[in-house]
């Protein structure tokens, strides 16, 4: 928490999402609940905040960030109490992943972003499930996961984990395990269709999590700009040279729009058959050099940040980090062998690398871990077929 203090002062100006997620913080003290929840883009964080606001007398911006360090801190208890219904699991693996956890948390605990709520709201109806099998503690997971989708929505990719991991249970009857995974689905999206509701009617559509907007009063101004169009533009021409798509100016890239009529405007299968060869080398780099590099980071390289700094970005370093998980992956050849199940979570894994067009949300895979987290813990505490696992891991990929 220091650490990321340090990068991230409680003085520091907005960057990044932080400003539209205080305009809608500030929209809803404006216009009221049903006007916010019609705009859907995180209404569950900008209500939390709202409560929260209304609690500490201190300016909004703060208690955002406030809230991310008291949520960091929070999923840090969390965690622990998840570790102690875990009997057979080493105090090493259960260091490994406090300290990935903070390494991953670190660039979030003072930002005001919604990452870290989401992710206390997720832990908890983990906790409560691993705590207590019943349909009461199914419906109170499904209804903290939906509180997880209105506060950051790509929490759509944890569902696969959590219904695995109830198929995936030992001692308990296929009959009730059917009921549950219908329960738990018929809970979050009765929830979800009524969350919609106002959204929809007003603007015909679903209110996803979206960006490209500003507020002019009580009207919401959508952005001429989206984010694949600065993907696009970084990728592919990048005329000006810039060191990552964050360091794009927006007006850069509506002058370039200007000039060069539909570039930009281009759809998935679009961008593969236009620049097919940047789309291979975008996806061999980030299979091969970024994730290793980000999944050693968690477990080595943090702990020197001097040397981090030096080496960051770097092609070399990178390569280092695949050989590095390769020989992991050697050292634990027997546990992944006897396993095979470990490998659909992978495809699983590289599926959301491949339909990110064209740079990868990092947060995409971070966010399928309980795809395979959960049903691996299931099997470590119980040792269950993983043959069940398998099965049912490929359903979910195929269809």
């Amino acid at each position: 928490m220091l650490v990321s203090l340090k990068q991230h002062p409680l003085n520091a100006p907005m960057l990044g999402d932080e400003p539209g997620y205080y305009a809608e913080l500030n929209y809803l003290f404006h216009y009221g609940f049903y006007m916010s929840l019609s705009q859907g883009t995180s209404f569950g964080y900008s209500g939390l905040l709202y409560i929260l606001a209304h609690i500490i007398p201190i300016d909004a911006f703060l208690v955002m960030k406030f809230f991310s360090a008291i949520s960091f801190i929070a999923c840090c208890f969390i965690i622990l109490k998840i570790f102690d219904r875990l009997n057979n699991v080493s105090y090493e693996t259960k260091y490994l992943a406090m300290v990935f956890f903070a390494y991953y948390s670190i660039a979030h605990i003072w930002r005001a972003l919604p990452d870290i709520p989401c992710t206390l709201s997720l832990f908890t109806g983990v906790l409560i499930l691993l705590k207590n099998r019943s349909y009461r503690s199914v419906v109170i997971t499904s209804l903290f996961v939906f509180l997880a989708f209105i506060i950051k929505p790509n929490i759509l990719f944890y569902i696969p984990g959590i219904l695995l991991f109830i198929v995936a249970s030992k001692n308990i009857q296929l009959k009730q395990k059917v009921a549950e995974v219908i329960l738990f689905v018929g809970v979050f999206f009765s929830c979800f269709i009524v969350y919609h509701i106002p959204g929809y009617q007003a603007y015909g559509k679903l209110m996803l999590e979206s960006k490209n907007h500003m507020y002019v009063g009580s009207q919401r101004i959508e952005s001429t700009l989206t984010w694949p169009e600065i993907n696009i533009y970084y990728e592919v021409y990048n005329p000006n040279k810039r060191i990552n798509k964050w360091a794009v100016n927006p007006d850069e890239v509506n002058e370039f729009k200007k000039n060069n009529p539909g570039k930009l405007d281009l759809s998935y299968t679009q961008f593969l058959r236009q620049h097919f060869n940047i789309w291979a080398k975008n996806e061999v780099t980030k299979i091969f050099l970024d994730v290793p590099y980000l999944v050693d980071c968690g477990m080595f390289y943090h702990k020197w940040t001097t040397v981090n700094k030096w080496i960051k970005n770097t092609y070399i370093i990178e390569f280092v980090s695949l050989v590095f998980l390769i020989f992991c992956c050697y050292k634990e050849r027997r546990m992944i062998t006897g396993n095979p199940f470990l490998l659909v979570p992978f495809t699983y894994a590289l599926l959301l690398c491949l339909i990110a067009i064209p740079q990868l949300e990092y947060n995409w895979m971070i966010g399928c871990t309980p795809f395979f987290a959960l049903p691996i813990l299931e099997y470590l505490q119980k040792r269950i077929s993983p043959y069940i696992i398998l099965a049912a891991q490929l359903l979910v990929v195929l269809f």
